[in-house]
């Protein structure tokens, strides 16, 4: 019995520390290719993606996107809805090529991960944390396309980890073309190369052609088509008149407050999913919508503050990405479960520590796990119950939690270590 085990580890120790995290990469995307093999058997994808199969249909039928039929999301979603539909004509093999196209990207955005730590164990650490959460998420995260957006911006950060510029900022303005919070993270970038010394002026200007392109491949083909600027421009505002989705953080701390008979509350019926409605929450919509974006705005220009004081690694890079992004899931109006999907890079890159694991690191990968199981547990109960409302505001606290301990890092500096700084491309 020894002998295999020699052998094998003498074959793993000839090999580049490269190869071995290739091998070890290989591995994990066949049982995530496997694991989704059994679930999408188990568990057939539904819900959105009937929306995006009849969507995608109507396009194949030559009907205009926006014009013919309402479309809520930014144009390079229609282009991800449709590819699976060039290979399907009925629902059931629409929604498995559809989950496969998620996979694969999420894949590729394992890969990214992989890449973007300094070499040493944290950089397996990492992989294994994102694969774990996409697998807890796995049932869900082929119902909708938030995961092909998170990769697509964690292959964006690749490449800016690279300084591969241009392609760092085209492939971020795709991502904020298919779903728009992307977008937050171009500010970021821009700030970064202007305070950290790498980049500079050329590189936000390289970013600035890039992401001009990038509108012009979006807008200017439908623009041809025959649709109106106006319809495409309309995604802008789809939501503008959405009360509080019953999800968010805001709707479950009024709807504990109804519960405990401080205010009316009640659930309706809105977009797909539900909304609540009662005196305190339709006064103060329009109010919260403003005051909200100002909030994350500041988050932003404290994010920019303190890479003007020095935290210009990558690994800092990636958790003002997360505080951003949690500062947005906490105070918007709407918070689906789905967009926990957009924390798991870098969730995973912020716990990319060589060497023996710190426990605050194991903490954090901890409320990572549990924060993900509860956003599922939400599934489970019916809008607006008491078990409901305590599993979205046990969920938010420890999304809360998660962000503390990511501006602590960022304010007093990472335990072992800091991240990576960008490398030029093609180098190690």
């Amino acid at each position: 019995m020894q002998e295999p085990a020699g052998a094998l580890g003498r074959w793993l120790s000839a090999r580049t520390p490269e190869g071995r995290l290739n091998l070890f990469l290989v591995l994990l995307s066949l049982f995530l290719i496997g694991f989704m093999a059994v679930v999408v058997l188990a568990f057939p994808p539904v819900d959105d993606v009937l929306n995006f199969y009849s969507q995608a249909m109507a396009m194949k039928s030559g009907e205009l996107p926006y014009t013919d039929f309402e479309f809520e999301f930014p144009p390079f979603a229609l282009l991800f809805f449709y590819i699976p539909g060039l290979f399907a004509s009925d629902v059931g093999t629409y929604t498995s090529i559809f989950a496969f196209e998620c996979l694969a990207f999420q894949i590729a955005a394992l890969w990214c991960v992989s890449r973007i730590p300094k070499e040493g164990s944290g950089r397996y650490i990492a992989c294994l944390v994102f694969a774990a959460l996409m697998a807890i998420y796995m049932p869900e995260s082929f119902k909708k396309f938030d995961g092909i957006v998170m990769a697509l911006t964690v292959i964006s950060l690749y490449f800016f980890s690279r300084r591969s510029w241009g392609v760092a900022y085209a492939v971020m303005g795709v991502a904020a073309l298919t779903k728009l919070y992307p977008g937050f993270f171009l500010i970021l970038m821009a700030a970064y190369n202007l305070l950290s010394s790498r980049g500079g002026t050329r590189a936000v200007l390289r970013g600035a052609v890039s992401c001009a392109a990038v509108l012009a491949v979006a807008f200017l083909p439908l623009l041809a088509m025959g649709v109106e600027s106006g319809d495409i421009l309309a995604f802008l505002g789809f939501h503008d008149s959405r009360g509080f989705h019953v999800e968010s953080f805001p709707a479950a701390v009024i709807q504990l407050l109804g519960l405990m008979g401080l205010t009316d509350v009640g659930v309706i019926a809105s977009h797909y999913t539900y909304d609540i409605t009662g005196s305190l929450p339709d006064a103060i919509s329009w109010a919260w919508t403003v005051a909200s974006m100002a909030a994350v705005l500041l988050v932003i220009l404290y994010c920019v503050y303190l890479m003007s004081a020095g935290r210009t690694s990558t690994r800092d890079l990636a958790a003002m990405m997360f505080v951003v992004v949690v500062s947005f899931l906490l105070l918007n109006k709407v918070f689906s479960t789905q967009y926990t999907m957009w924390l798991f890079p870098f969730a995973a890159l912020m716990c990319a520590v060589p060497g023996r694991m710190p426990v605050r690191v194991s903490a954090f990968i901890a409320m990572a796990a549990v924060m993900e199981l509860f956003s599922l547990s939400i599934l489970c109960f019916e809008p607006g119950t008491e078990g409901y409302v305590g599993v979205c505001l046990v969920r938010d606290l420890i999304l809360l939690a998660m962000l503390l301990w990511a501006v602590r890092g960022l304010r007093r500096g990472w335990p072992s270590g800091g991240g990576v700084t960008p490398t030029p491309a093609g180098r190690s």
